[in-house]
């Protein structure tokens, strides 16, 4: 600094030592705002070990992940049902200690995204305080106890807590974007919001505060955009009240495609609409979930128990603004609750009613969730035949919607939400195990099974059955797209235990 006088040097050594004192403080407010929740938030190690779904029989590598917990009534633990997904062990611990407690999963719901885990030991709730979940609130926004529930998403002072890798909980500013009622993974439709936040990773269920009051969890994380996806704690209260009575059943299912009615001239003369009504046109309903039966292909839905639907198929939510139909359905109804609708049939306005029903995988093609349990699959002459699953598809990894194989990205696009009395499930040939037995057909992979010995085959144990009783001399597999398979019956079914022992498999089929 030669040339600089002594004055100038004072100066500018004070504008560092500023610098450093905003930016000590501003950590340390961080810090001490997110000493309020030391208590209610906990960090859980999650290791899982998942299928293989390319060699079926076999497990994938041990994986572990961190994830963050909210402490809430009863000894429990509030946390994403995803990040436990095939999991073999979980342990929790709090302040950021490196000190573990194994626990137990007592709930877990993928329909909705939320979960519920327990220690084993209750004494790790020493010091801990739950989060007061205030789902007895009425209308007027006071609540079981008297007091005032002042706690909303889209207030200003709303933050972002977790555990960093060093051991410090801190808060991360975030501000309410939008509100959303989209599927979850296909599944369930909850309520989003999506935050912004300069917080460097997130989306592993880390609490959201407004002020002292917990306002949703972290689903999702856009690192570019910067948008966090929360999930509202009316999804998380919802699931509570399910529990009221001992028994939880989880989210109703409706199934519905759809279009919108906008400003189609055309469209809404053609279906005998008028022009002071408004709705969505149904245009397909999955077999065995709510309303099928009595809703019908072709039917406009203009009203859901006294809620009018827009022609871009939004509802007016009191409390988040537009959002999509389904929300009426799914953010406050529980399985046996009737829904009344009015529709239009025939150009004719009509009032029904129908039950919620439960999920049941029987609604679905090709399976959206299948965790937690090993791929059905079936070896025949060194055939890998396996159930269609969406878990099959994300072996294409990231983005596997537009990388996947494009002949069963078709039938998940189309087909997966429409069974049928002939074909309850997919089965796929995903690869052929090369031997003497299968010789020409080693490269053959990802066809979808249509028929075997010309019998219209409905799913993969149907598949074994008519293998295993046939009494012909040859097998002919037949596939979607014109593909066959011929194989030598006897010779297929005596080297089964040579191709075993040459791959490693310990079993030739999990149905």
């Amino acid at each position: 600094m030669t040339g600089i006088r002594a004055a100038d040097k004072r100066t500018i050594m004070r504008k560092y030592l500023l610098i450093i004192l905003i930016f000590i403080c501003t950590g340390f407010s961080n810090q001490v705002f997110a000493g309020r929740f030391d208590n209610n938030v906990v960090s859980i190690t999650v290791t899982r070990q998942g299928y293989d779904y390319r060699t079926p029989w076999q497990k994938s590598s041990i994986e572990k992940e961190l994830i963050s917990g909210t402490v809430i009534e009863g000894k429990r633990i509030l946390v994403l049902s995803y990040k436990l997904a095939n999991h073999v062990l979980l342990e929790v611990s709090k302040y950021g200690s490196n000190r573990k407690f194994p626990a137990k999963v007592i709930l877990k719901d993928y329909h909705c995204g939320l979960a519920l885990i327990q220690p084993e030991d209750d004494s790790f709730f020493n010091d801990l305080k739950p989060v007061k979940l205030d789902y007895n609130k009425s209308s007027d926004g006071s609540t079981s106890d008297g007091s005032t529930s002042d706690g909303s998403i889209k207030n200003d002072n709303v933050n972002i807590v977790r555990w960093n890798s060093y051991g410090i909980l801190k808060a991360h500013p975030a501000e309410y974007s939008r509100s959303s009622v989209e599927y979850l993974q296909s599944a369930g439709v909850i309520l989003n919001h999506y935050m912004n936040s300069d917080i460097d990773t997130a989306g592993r269920g880390e609490p959201v505060f407004a002020g002292n009051k917990l306002v949703g969890i972290t689903l999702w994380h856009f690192t570019k955009s910067k948008l966090v996806k929360v999930i509202d704690t009316d999804v998380i209260t919802r699931m509570f009240k399910d529990l009221d009575n001992g028994e939880y059943e989880g989210l109703p299912s409706f199934e519905l495609e759809d279009v919108p009615l906008d400003n189609d001239e055309n469209l809404r003369d053609y279906l005998g609409i008028k022009q002071t009504d408004s709705g969505v046109l149904i245009t397909g309903i999955t077999p065995g979930t709510s309303g099928y039966g009595t809703l019908k292909k072709g039917d406009v839905i203009l009203n859901i128990n006294g809620n009018n639907i827009e022609d871009n198929g939004m509802y007016q939510s009191e409390k988040y603004g537009s959002l999509n139909f389904h929300g009426i359905i799914y953010l406050n109804h529980f399985i046996g609750d009737v829904i009344k609708m009015q529709v239009v049939r025939d150009k004719k306005k009509m009032d029904i009613d129908f039950r919620l029903e439960p999920f049941s995988k029987e609604s679905y093609l090709i399976p959206l969730i299948s965790y937690d349990e090993q791929p059905a699959f079936y070896i025949f002459g060194g055939l890998i035949l396996q159930e269609f699953t969406t878990e099959y598809l994300k072996t294409w990894g990231k983005d596997w919607d537009k990388k996947a194989n494009k002949r069963l990205m078709y039938y998940y696009d189309n087909f997966k939400k429409y069974p049928t009395a002939d074909r309850r499930r997919l089965v796929i040939l995903s690869a052929v195990l090369p031997a003497t037995v299968n010789i020409g057909y080693h490269d053959l992979g990802n066809l979808i099974l249509d028929k075997v010995n010309s019998i219209k085959v409905t799913d993969l144990d149907h598949v074994k059955k008519v293998i295993e009783k046939s009494k012909d001399k040859y097998i002919k597999l037949e596939f979607i797209g014109n593909y066959t398979v011929v194989l030598n019956r006897e010779q297929a079914v005596e080297s089964i235990n040579d191709i075993m022992r040459k791959y490693n498999i310990h079993r030739s089929f999990s149905l």
